[in-house]
């Protein structure tokens, strides 16, 4: 594994409420070669929580944002040496802002997609899985365009305000070959939910709108 720079990497972690918990995570990449710190992964808690706790992002209460990773992460992929990961640690977990209006099984995400100015090759796009959206599909079986799309927004929000806390932006990196890395120019998510159905079959996609970073 060979990545262009050093860069920052950011993980979002969270767990289901329940006496068997189930934990999930995503992770974002920024264009930073400096060492990070425990004062920079705390700088970056109130944009995930705001994102995660809004009621127009959609994650269902029962999501529990539980904590954030930041590590320095050099060309092999393997720590800064003499480096450690910082953890921020939200009191008692931050539930999501939606309703418990629909609820999907732990197999099912939203699958968020990361564009750069790239139209296709190596480094072009990225992904994001994130909690099923917490509302009732319609009956094309396709999550309704106007919740996927504030999500999407408010999830492109976060990105711009975490930006500002690093070196360099946001970014797809390939660790193929020399390995290459794009700036996230914007986000959008598919109103159809991602299960494993639905890799095996590769059943097509349904685009919501994109929101720019």
């Amino acid at each position: 594994m060979v990545f262009p720079t050093r860069h920052a990497y950011l993980t979002i972690h969270w767990l289901t409420a329940g006496a068997d918990p189930e934990r999930g995570q995503c992770g974002i990449r920024f264009y930073d070669a400096t060492p990070q710190t425990q004062a920079d992964v705390d700088n970056c808690a109130a944009a995930v929580s705001a994102f995660w706790s809004n009621a127009t992002s959609v994650i269902s209460q029962f999501h529990r944002l539980e904590f954030i990773r930041l590590a320095s992460i050099d060309v092999d992929g393997k720590y800064f040496p003499g480096s450690v990961a910082y953890d921020h640690v939200y009191p008692g977990t931050i539930p999501g802002g939606g309703s418990a209006v629909a609820l999907f099984p732990l197999q099912v995400a939203e699958v968020i997609t990361l564009r750069t100015a790239m139209p296709r090759g190596r480094g072009h796009a990225g992904r994001c899985y994130l909690p099923a959206v917490q509302v009732n599909m319609a009956t094309s079986w396709l999550w309704p365009a106007a919740n996927v799309n504030t999500r999407t927004a408010n999830f492109a929000t976060m990105l711009t305000a975490l930006n500002a806390f690093f070196a360099g932006p946001a970014s797809v990196m390939s660790s193929l070959g020399a390995g290459v890395a794009n700036t996230i120019t914007s986000v959008n998510a598919d109103l159809r939910p991602d299960t494993q159905r639905r890799r095996a079959r590769q059943l097509p996609t349904a685009l919501g709108t994109p929101a720019a970073v």
